[in-house]
């Protein structure tokens, strides 16, 4: 399908078409990208996800599925909206991704996105009916925040990508109660960063009262990672002391003045 829009695109600029014409002819279903509140811990003082919310929340979940044509999703894997999207496009029949900011395996790690033994059964098994599980990180940092806010900028750049690859829409979704969050990098952080890049954002609303008290976004964390390189260097770890060397010579410079240019830039 993605394949026959381009070459229809091409087709489209030719006859000099009503740019929406493509749209018309040949809709592309969206990609979708959540966030969300997770459920309210048993303890916590002021409601927000209550667990007695949880089926209305999967509805209206499910109708903006269907509303936006949506075929298929990205979202982390915390007990509350990240799982409850992810079951309901499993429900609908249509592929998810589930992005987390470490494996399934590194331990502890099931401890800060489930609150009990059950919200940990659903979440290894909604994991296994993922068309993907992937971890942004193999190692944990100690610092949860910056881990859960990159985890969240890799979420959002997966899916973007997906749907520019598929020259499809990207949809964002947040289940919010309009507040600042608990920490960084939460759910108030990525609404105002994902409103920042001029994403049209679908508000499911919670309980709060008052003014809303939007976040900053992902500037206000200490450190921001802007790219990552990978470079693969065949026989690397049979190479003399003279090769690395030349390499250090001759590559890295040139790399460091990408770096500095990409910096200026911003």
């Amino acid at each position: 399908l993605a394949e026959g829009r381009r070459l229809l695109a091409a087709v489209v600029a030719h006859i000099a078409a009503p740019l929406d014409y493509l749209n018309q002819v040949l809709p592309m279903p969206a990609v979708a990208v959540a966030v969300g509140h997770m459920f309210d811990r048993p303890d916590r003082a002021i409601p927000r996800f209550p667990r007695s919310e949880e089926e209305v929340v999967r509805a209206m979940l499910g109708r903006f599925l269907i509303r936006e044509n949506v075929a298929c999703g990205y979202a982390s894997g915390a007990c509350g909206t990240d799982i409850l999207f992810h079951e309901e496009l499993h429900q609908q029949g249509l592929p998810s991704v589930m992005v987390l900011p470490l494996p399934l395996s590194e331990p502890g790690q099931l401890g800060g996105i489930v609150h009990s033994d059950d919200d940990a059964a659903r979440l290894l098994q909604v994991a296994d009916e993922c068309a993907a599980v992937v971890a942004t990180s193999r190692f944990d940092s100690g610092d949860d925040e910056v881990e859960s806010a990159y985890c969240l900028a890799c979420l959002l750049g997966l899916a973007g990508l997906h749907a520019a690859t598929l020259d499809a829409p990207l949809r964002p979704v947040a289940v919010w109660d309009g507040r600042a969050g608990d920490r960084r990098g939460g759910t108030a952080d990525m609404v105002a960063y994902w409103r920042s890049l001029g994403l049209p954002v679908e508000i499911i609303p919670m309980g709060a009262k008052g003014a809303p008290e939007i976040g900053p976004g992902l500037d206000r964390l200490p450190d921001k990672i802007r790219s990552i390189l990978v470079i693969r260097a065949p026989g690397y770890a049979g190479w003399a002391d003279r090769t690395l060397e030349e390499y250090e010579a001759r590559v890295l410079p040139e790399i460091r003045s990408i770096l500095a240019s990409s910096a200026t830039a911003d």
